[in-house]
């Protein structure tokens, strides 16, 4: 497995797989972003043809990059950052985690956690919503995966009629 490389520069492009059932218009619904890590792959390591879908229907990409996550959360109290964390099976593997921005207190912010800080749901809300308008479509989702998802009509027999 290779180096943690960080920082992850600002204009680097970071790939999430997403459902057809994640997109909305140009961007991700909300509830697509989730703030315990949300799994990525950096470009440097990993092309985005390169990324084979973890699940069938996960099988388009959005695209971000550090530069375009949102930092301007509750007057700029509360920013998304990148981490660099290399997984064995995914060596271009990082995350975006939410946290308290820099201050005198904390002059890294939460970027020095070992695990995501979790807001509470006002702020876990307006947090998820503000990701996700960041995110752009890299490759539309299929639509035959969401037809295969949805269950089939059942169809009556005549004694059920």
């Amino acid at each position: 497995m290779r180096e943690i490389d960080e920082p992850i520069p600002e204009d680097e492009e970071l790939y999430r797989e997403i459902s057809a059932m994640d997109v909305d218009g140009e961007g991700l619904y909300m509830e697509a972003v989730d703030l315990q890590g949300m799994s990525v792959s950096r470009r440097k390591y990993r092309h985005p043809e390169e990324i084979v879908p973890g699940r069938p229907e996960r099988n388009g990409l959005a695209v971000i990059t550090p530069g375009m996550l949102p930092t301007d959360i509750e007057d700029s109290q509360y920013v998304f950052f990148a981490k660099d964390l290399p997984i064995d099976e995914n060596e271009a593997h990082a995350e975006i985690w939410p946290g308290r921005a820099p201050s005198a207190e904390r002059p890294h912010g939460d970027r020095d956690r070992q695990k995501p800080w979790s807001p509470g749901r006002p702020l876990r809300e307006k947090m998820r919503l503000a990701l996700a308008q960041r995110f752009r479509i890299y490759r539309a989702p299929s639509q035959v995966a969401v037809a295969e998802r949805e269950p089939a009509p059942v169809e009556k027999n005549d004694a059920e009629r």
